[in-house]
């Protein structure tokens, strides 16, 4: 997820809060297209 935004010239530095938290932190497809296509 980090090397995806660092790449995004209007990203904020935050990172959004993930979907799935358990087993690990996982964000789903949404959240990252949503960060990348505004």
């Amino acid at each position: 997820m980090m090397n995806i935004l660092m790449f995004l010239p209007s990203w904020d530095g935050k990172m959004p809060q993930p979907c799935i938290l358990k087993p690990k932190l996982l964000w789903t497809g949404k959240q990252i297209f949503s960060l990348i296509i505004p």
